[in-house]
């Protein structure tokens, strides 16, 4: 007689409890050497999205001294996340949050190499001269010596005033530099502005 294991074909019998089970079910091991049939378990939310909206700017917005040109000198965006609006009530499973207050910098620590971030900037700025020129960007892998520039406004503003900028944009973990060194918002203008921060939305993908 064929040992259990040498076994083939229909000489194999079903699983343990499958004439019993109900249809849809899956057998789990507890662990100790038994299991049970029982529904599995949806995965996680892939996709989801967080709001952050600031509070401090709304009645001291963030000063930007111009240079002689555009690049020549950075002010980096905050955002204490106090605004009303925020919201991250409907963030993706794992993922508590893509955007650090205190450091002033999207953190994907919740992320891993593959997904995905679409942002959209909400921000109003008060240029103070003709002919202006304004560039904003968002500056990835921040902290690892080499960053880059993901470009989300530029350009001339003709007349002196404010001027709301809503840009949509989308970044992806596709290195581990990127993942791992964070991202902030940084604007750069030939002559002074300012710069009130109503807030960014985040949608997060998950490619798990």
């Amino acid at each position: 007689m064929a040992e259990h294991n040498e076994l083939t074909g229909t000489q194999l019998h079903e699983p343990k409890g499958v004439a019993d089970a109900d249809e849809g079910t899956i057998y789990t091991a507890d662990g100790n050497g038994s299991g049970a049939w029982q529904a599995p378990t949806p995965p996680g939310t892939l996709i989801g999205f967080f709001d952050y909206a600031d509070l401090a700017t709304q009645t001291t917005p963030i000063s930007v001294a111009g240079g002689a040109a555009v690049g020549d000198s950075w002010t980096y965006l905050t955002n204490d996340a106090l605004g009303a609006n925020t919201n991250k009530t409907y963030r993706p499973a794992g993922v508590n949050d893509v955007w650090n207050s205190a450091t002033g910098k999207f953190d994907w620590e919740d992320l891993v190499l593959g997904d995905m971030v679409d942002i959209r900037l909400d921000i109003q700025i008060t240029t103070t001269s003709a002919n202006q020129t304004i560039a904003l960007f968002l500056e990835m892998a921040t902290d690892s010596g080499t960053p880059y520039d993901i470009p989300f406004a530029q350009g001339i503003v003709k007349t002196a005033g404010t001027n709301i900028v809503n840009q949509y944009n989308g970044v992806y973990m596709g290195s581990s530099a990127t993942l791992n060194n964070r991202a902030r918002f940084k604007v750069s203008s030939d002559a002074n502005a300012t710069v009130t921060v109503n807030g960014w939305y985040c949608k997060v993908l998950i490619n798990r």
